[in-house]
């Protein structure tokens, strides 16, 4: 759009649950006007955001369409400043009751599937064997809401008849009419102005310039965990901030922990590889075959995982740390899963064309938890952000039993799924472990609550209505009011978050909702 208008009806601030609750709004309510306001560039049909096999293209060091935080150095992490990434595009993070939850999921425009169906790599195959012969079942859907432990062939937000990816900002906002929902490229954040505790405008900072709308609008911030992280009011009061209301925003960042080993396979392995680099005549098939919604560049190349639990013998061998934590926490719940697996290839190479494969681990339930404050009334100063990763030891003992499991699955070349051992550990493996385990932890993309639903009493931000304790005007609907992470496709959660701030929404302003 050529201008930010002086008016309306409703604004949103980013990401991608702004993307579905605006666009469910736009579509029920065509003589609305909405903003929608977003960090970085429009992404309406970009082949990398589109094409789910070129998805690591983002994370490339100078990437425009992805942001780089940067962590506070850690002791847990052999002094390491991790790196959390977040999306700079166009759609991108007291209490719900599940069965209402349940009945907005019926609403989403979309539904996780397996991208080509006849297609499906011979190593992951194998990787699905092996878990089972290890006592891992193959379900039918380790993400039912109620599985706790399986394996599965991965399922993905990508169109099975396309082979597109689905991602909120093409399926949600791109087909609304201009006049109702338009669209607005900031390059940093967007700060909340307030008469009283009224949110009356916010302050888009896009080339050093800012504008300001109308008052009478009700703001939704969607701007994603880590934006969201402001401070307490003694930390504002230290900048030079005024107090609107005094709450621990940013107080509690959590993340899965995420650690991936890489394995070298024989060279007529199916992996990523000649994506990676390019292979001219490996990417004019895949080319190909993707205008009919199949092959290489329809899938991002996680082809199988598993949810795991422990058995009682695995439970004693992860040490005294967690057990306390499995007491509390998982063992009534088996839902609950430790620790989310999957199998995929990545680029990284012994010698040239060689073929890799990766064993991701993350901990669906870490217990560890940083924070992310502001700094500065500057919004281009970095924030005071630590992620946590493996602060706690009961965290890094179940990565590497995770690292163990793992393990046990590598393969080179076919398996003999009927020979499959237990590896016997030293405690002097386990202190190697551990080493490489602190050093090479990192983010798995799905940083959540810093915003927390809870009562304010609690330590709680917003109320079950979404509303911000102490303001009018203002909601907050994305990933930071989920008051822990989920062992769960984190996408799917976030959409069904949209859904419901559209619900809530449409019905605190008397609107129509389809």
């Amino acid at each position: 759009m050529s201008q930010v208008y002086a008016d309306f009806d409703i604004v949103f601030v980013g990401g991608t649950t702004a993307c579905v609750t605006a666009g469910r709004l736009a579509k029920a309510n065509p003589e609305l006007h909405i903003l929608l306001v977003e960090q970085g560039p429009n992404n309406y049909q970009e082949p990398n955001v589109v094409t789910p096999a070129l998805f690591l293209s983002h994370q490339a060091p100078g990437s425009k369409t992805t942001i780089f935080w940067k962590g506070n150095k850690s002791d847990a992490l052999n002094g390491r400043s991790p790196i959390v990434s977040t999306g700079r595009i166009l759609g991108g993070g007291s209490r719900w009751k599940l069965t209402t939850s349940l009945l907005v999921v019926k609403l989403m425009d979309m539904r996780v599937s397996y991208s080509d169906k006849e297609n499906f790599p011979a190593v992951a195959q194998a990787y699905l064997e092996v878990a089972q012969k290890r006592g891992v079942p193959l379900v039918q859907d380790k993400q039912d809401l109620n599985t706790g432990h399986g394996c599965q062939r991965w399922a993905k937000w990508i169109d099975p008849a396309t082979g597109v990816r689905q991602d909120a900002a093409h399926r949600y906002p791109s087909s609304m009419q201009q006049q109702t929902l338009a669209h607005y490229d900031c390059d940093q954040g967007c700060p909340c102005h307030f008469e009283g505790t009224k949110a009356t405008g916010i302050e888009v900072v896009a080339d050093k310039d800012t504008e300001e709308d109308a008052n009478q609008t009700p703001y939704i911030i969607n701007a994603r965990k880590l934006r969201s992280g402001v401070g307490e009011a003694e930390r504002l009061k230290k900048l030079g901030i005024q107090v609107v209301s005094d709450l621990p925003v940013g107080s509690t960042y959590e993340d899965h922990n995420l650690v991936l080993t890489p394995y070298h396979v024989a060279d007529d392995t199916e992996t990523i590889d000649p994506i990676m680099y390019q292979d001219p005549a490996f990417l004019e098939e895949a080319q190909a075959q993707f205008a009919q919604g199949k092959g290489a560049l329809a899938t991002n190349w996680i082809d199988a995982g598993s949810k795991l639990r422990p058995t009682p013998k695995e439970l004693e061998e992860i040490g005294p740390a967690f057990a306390p934590v499995w007491k509390s926490y998982f063992e009534s719940k088996p839902d609950k899963a430790l620790v989310e697996g999957w199998l995929g290839p990545r680029n990284i190479l012994p010698y040239k064309k060689a073929r890799m494969i990766l064993m991701g681990n993350y901990t669906g339930y870490p217990i560890s938890r940083g924070h992310v404050y502001i700094t500065s009334t500057d919004p281009y100063a970095d924030p005071d952000f630590e992620t946590g990763f493996l602060d706690k030891q009961a965290d890094v003992d179940v990565q590497i039993w995770a690292y163990k499991q793992a393990r046990c699955v590598k393969l080179d070349g076919p398996p003999d799924v009927n020979n499959v051992k237990d590896i016997v550990y030293t405690p002097e493996d386990n202190k190697a472990i551990e080493a490489y385990l602190r050093q090479f932890v990192e983010t798995t993309w799905h940083s959540v609550g810093t915003v927390l639903m809870k009562p304010r009493e609690q330590g709680g931000c917003v109320d079950a209505r979404l509303n911000v304790y102490g303001t009018q005007n203002l909601k907050v609907a994305d990933l930071s009011i989920i008051p822990g992470n989920v062992g769960a496709n984190t996408n799917s959660t976030a959409l069904v978050t949209g859904e419901k701030a559209a619900v809530i929404i449409a019905e605190d302003l008397g609107l129509n909702l389809d």
